[in-house]
């Protein structure tokens, strides 16, 4: 085997493990219909079927999500909670990126469905982010 077969090889194999996480990003400009962009610690409001319906991101629970300048085994989970305040009554639950039978990425309450879409910033080694710059994207149908 001659040694441009080898770094080609090689190429091949770095440029597989480097592109195999796919990172997503949601822009605020561009939310569909009956979706929320929460900052943490700071609430979103929606009017929905002249229901109003306010969601409060209260907290990161974790984030141990694959950073994305990384390439890891297993993806990670970020998980958040919020808060809901739907006809003077609060809700509190936890939604995550990742669905298996400990944690949900939905929750339906009175007949709303709540969904985390996604939760930014995502992780990265070269650049931390601040607690403050979280906010989560939810899906109301």
């Amino acid at each position: 085997m001659n040694f441009s077969k080898i770094v080609f090889g090689l190429f091949i194999c770095i440029s597989t493990l480097l592109f195999a996480c796919n990172k997503q990003s949601t822009e605020t400009n561009n939310l569909p219909a009956n979706s929320l962009a929460i900052n943490v610690s700071n609430s979103s409001s929606i009017t929905i079927n002249n229901q109003n319906i306010t969601v409060y991101l209260d907290s990161i629970v974790q984030d141990s999500r694959c950073p994305k300048d990384v390439v890891c085994v297993w993806a990670g989970i970020a998980e958040c909670k919020l808060k809901l305040l739907f006809n003077n009554q609060f809700y509190t639950f936890k939604l995550g990126t990742l669905i298996n039978s400990i944690y949900k990425r939905d929750t339906t309450i009175n007949g709303y469905k709540f969904t985390l879409d996604s939760l930014t910033p995502y992780p990265s080694t070269f650049s931390p982010h601040l607690y403050s710059e979280y906010k989560a994207y939810i899906k109301i149908n």
